[in-house]
């Protein structure tokens, strides 16, 4: 019995070891340039082989299954058969690898550690931007080399960056659109100083729908401090690392030139209105999908597959990813399926919201994210992915965990 516990103990570290590496290698290495990622997934189904596929009967596991693990594999051949290239299709479908690992990875003696991994992960790199950000304003003859090896190695876009007239340092990292996943737990969580961080990170990273997001946040909560008392307004207590962290991007924004601040305001103020070039960009790609379908009635219900590709006006080319990765899901894997994966998310996030605690606002973060991810090609990301596993365990494994579940975060 003795040689059992200590099995059992050393499987559980096995898998809790596999959980880490995975959330932390696919934050950093998200494009694949590292080849750190891989090697985590490979490591967790060594783990699964060696530890075993236990799983407790739970709700909607078939379906979750078949979700994540018989919908693209059909849609693989469904793309084969709409001369789809077939290194471009397992590429396309390669992401769900580890929202299957998780699937069997994940059970409620770990499911702490696993969302917390996520935040811890999202925090690194949050730091990370920002101290990116501050060697290329400190020490700009190092934008060109440190840009030229992270653009080597897919882990974002980096260099200088063109807002309207104003060149800036570009540090924005593909997990980017996850930072607003973080900064609204820790937000409502009162973890002020890691929320500070993160929002710091996001307009560093001067990604306009995150930023048009977490502005949005910020003002709710900024509200619910607002009281009436004897008629009249009244603030409750400020936080004051939160008020400070506020300060230091204005004081960030003052330092600018006023050309740049014009810019700056130019540049947000063009995409809130739809007149930015991106917006145009858009509007292109969605009017070529509606083309598509048009043409291929059965690609809007089963999808066009995956590895195939389409013209966009947008692009003026044949492409198999745009940045309206809803409706790019769409095109590959079919409206049935999109709408499966759109309501269960909704489900999930709503059921976590209906409970106690910080898992209210898990939820509402989680489906934030599902809406900023489709801003760009990654809704089908082995991040997102492993995430939604995550939120589904979560919600399976009864509600006991309140807000302590972020107590050491």
């Amino acid at each position: 019995m003795f040689v059992n516990l200590n099995l059992n103990v050393s499987c559980r570290k096995f898998r809790s070891f596999a959980i880490l590496l995975m959330v932390y290698s696919t934050a950093i290495d998200m494009g694949g340039g590292l080849y750190i990622k891989y090697l985590s997934y490979l490591y967790g189904c060594f783990c699964l082989i060696l530890t075993g596929f236990n799983v407790k009967r739970i709700r909607y596991f078939e379906f979750v299954l078949c979700l994540m693990g018989l919908a693209p594999i059909m849609s693989f051949f469904i793309g084969q058969l709409n001369d789809g290239a077939a290194s471009l299709g397992v590429s396309n479908i390669t992401p769900f690898i580890p929202a299957v690992i998780f699937l069997f990875l994940i059970d409620n003696t770990n499911i702490k550690l696993a969302i917390n991994s996520f935040l811890h992960s999202i925090l690194l790199m949050s730091l990370l931007t920002i101290a990116l950000y501050a060697v290329f304003i400190t020490i700009p003859s190092l934008i060109i080399p440190v840009s030229d090896f992270l653009n080597n190695k897919e882990m974002g876009m980096f260099g200088i960056k063109a807002v309207e007239a104003s060149n800036l340092p570009g540090v924005y990292f593909k997990i980017s659109l996850f930072y607003n996943f973080a900064f609204i737990i820790y937000l409502y969580n009162k973890q002020y100083f890691k929320a500070c961080v993160v929002l710091l990170a996001i307009v560093l990273s001067f990604s306009k729908s995150s930023l048009f997001v977490v502005g949005f946040i910020v003002l709710l909560y900024i509200f619910s401090w607002i009281k009436i008392r004897n008629g009249f307004l009244v603030f409750s207590k400020f936080k004051i690392v939160f008020l400070a962290a506020i300060t230091v991007l204005i004081i960030f924004f003052i330092s600018l030139s006023k050309e740049s601040l014009s810019d700056l305001y130019n540049y947000y103020y063009d995409s809130l209105v739809g007149k930015s070039d991106t917006v145009n960009v858009r509007l292109e790609h969605f009017k070529s999908l509606i083309i598509l379908f048009k043409e291929h009635p059965l690609y809007l219900l089963f999808g066009q597959g995956v590895g195939t590709e389409f013209y966009t006006s947008g692009f003026n080319a044949y492409v198999n990813n745009i940045e309206i990765d809803h409706l790019n899901t769409i095109r590959k894997f079919g409206l049935i399926w999109f709408v499966l994966f759109t309501l269960f998310i909704f489900a999930e996030s709503m059921s976590l919201f209906n409970k106690q605690g910080i898992l209210r606002y898990i939820g509402v973060a989680f489906f934030v994210t599902y809406i900023l991810v489709g801003t760009n090609p990654l809704l089908i990301n082995p991040f997102f992915l492993m995430l939604f596993i995550v939120i589904y365990k979560l919600n399976q494994f009864n509600s006991r965990y309140d807000i302590s579940l972020l107590s050491y975060v």
